[in-house]
């Protein structure tokens, strides 16, 4: 294909192609394998080591709607997922693209397109946000010879926030907002997943992320103490339980604003009917989009593809995600992570056995909005009891990975002695971060109620 050609094909694409906004609000509902799903789809346009398109965007040009050529060539090569499609491998990158279940050298198709992606770019001064959403997708499309006139939908996966949102305070679906604008016709596709399991997922990494819940260690001791009396929450300095619980909230609150907003354009999926009622659910997606169903999903034997190569699978519970693997939480065996790359029923009740009783009872008040909005089964029924009550009886049980064991402290000795040290200080204070972690929960569910009105 010569560059006039390639130019008029994109242009041509550029005009016609609607958009999937993929919107996982709480984090670990499978975004990654849904996006594996379409990877092959001659419809859609699917590339599953891109993510955060329109975070990204928003975060680096604000509310700018047409960026120079220099600076978007810039912001997608390097700033962006599309990195590892369009540059050559690295060590880091191998080391990212393994993590989500890929392999960086899987991809052949470089030179290809690179050389589309920069005759394109090279062709004009300025580009539209909207086009610069969907051109790594349509370079790779090409360079794959996917047959582009048969493409409907290019699949973005995205998140219901910005990542310098604060957690306890609103989202403002921004995110959203600037996509409808772009496409006024996306079809946004709210995925969700049984909002226990999502903790439970979220929670785990990052315990084992910290090496403890609150993220405590002689480098930090004083800066996690004042956030935590200050409320300064956040997902990357914790502590993890109380981080995941006000970000799930929150996120739950903005993608129900969104949806109520944008009626038209948004579905909602949960993850346990793609698992559970895999076929069911995609022929009612696949008529929804107006597309074909796709052939191979009819395969008992079916496995989701990354840029055509076997997808590995990907999750807070896998070796291969999760590096520590001698933490307050335990990793699921390799043996049983290499065979949760399709629909499976394990990955929809796991979460049961990485909690104890009363922090799942504790968390169905907390979640009890988003539970029974999807239809999901409650453990017990407690709509009698108090938020006084169910904080009394369930909240002041320490979680699992919560409490420091003999076990995880020898572990660290092991190890190195800076974090030996570190788990004993750990040991040590563990009783007052607990202690201030439960008042600030009481103050949210029984004084603010902000666990009250997520859904109306």
């Amino acid at each position: 294909m010569n560059k006039a050609n390639i130019v008029k094909t994109i242009e041509r694409s550029l005009i016609k192609l609607n958009l999937i906004g993929l919107i996982d609000h709480g984090g670990r509902a499978g975004s990654n394998f849904f996006c594996c799903l379409f990877d092959s789809h001659e419809e859609v346009i699917s590339v599953p080591w891109i993510h955060y398109n329109y975070s990204y965007f928003i975060d680096k040009f604000r509310t700018e709607h047409r960026i120079n050529k220099n600076d978007a060539k810039f912001f997608l090569c390097n700033e962006t997922y599309f990195k590892y499609v369009y540059n050559y491998p690295k060590k880091d990158s191998h080391e990212l693209i393994k993590k989500i279940g890929g392999n960086i050298y899987s991809f052949k198709k470089r030179k290809e397109l690179r050389e589309i992606f920069d005759i394109y770019i090279e062709h004009k001064e300025e580009f539209s946000r909207r086009d610069l959403i969907l051109l790594p997708y349509i370079c790779y499309a090409l360079s794959i010879k996917k047959k582009i006139d048969l493409v409907k939908y290019v699949l973005i996966n995205d998140a219901a926030n910005l990542r310098n949102e604060n957690i306890i305070d609103n989202f403002d679906g921004k995110i959203v907002d600037v996509i409808i604008k772009d496409f006024p016709k996306a079809k946004m596709i709210s995925l969700a997943r049984d909002p226990r399991a999502q903790y439970a997922s979220s929670r785990h990494q990052s315990v084992n992320e910290f090496d403890n819940n609150y993220n405590l260690s002689f480098k930090n001791f004083f800066r996690i103490f004042y956030n935590l009396l200050k409320e300064k929450v956040d997902l990357d300095s914790g502590p993890a339980n109380l981080s995941w619980i006000l970000y799930q909230i929150e996120s739950t609150r903005i993608i129900h604003k969104c949806k109520k907003r944008y009626k038209t354009n948004f579905i909602t999926i949960r993850n346990e009917d793609i698992n559970l009622k895999f076929i069911k659910t995609m022929t009612k997606l696949s008529n929804w989009l107006n597309i074909s169903f796709f052939k191979n999903w009819t395969n008992n034997k079916y496995e989701p593809t990354m840029l055509g190569a076997r997808w590995k699978g990907t999750g807070a519970y896998s070796n291969s995600y999760q590096k520590v693997i001698d933490g307050l939480l335990a990793n699921d065996p390799h043996e049983i992570s290499k065979t949760l790359t399709g629909p499976n029923k394990f990955v929809t009740e796991r979460w049961k056995n990485r909690m104890n009783k009363n922090e799942i009872l504790f968390l169905e008040r907390i979640f009890f909005e988003e539970i029974k909005s999807l239809k999901y089964k409650f453990s017990k029924d407690l709509s009698k009891l108090s938020d006084l009550r169910i904080f009394f009886r369930y909240g002041l049980v320490p979680d699992i990975g919560e409490k420091p064991t003999y076990k995880w402290i020898k572990s660290g000795f092991k190890k190195n002695t800076n974090i030996f040290f570190n788990r004993i200080l750990y040991f040590i204070f563990f009783p007052l971060l607990f202690i201030i972690c439960r008042i600030k929960l009481f103050k949210f569910l029984v004084i603010k109620k902000k666990f009250k009105k997520v859904i109306y």
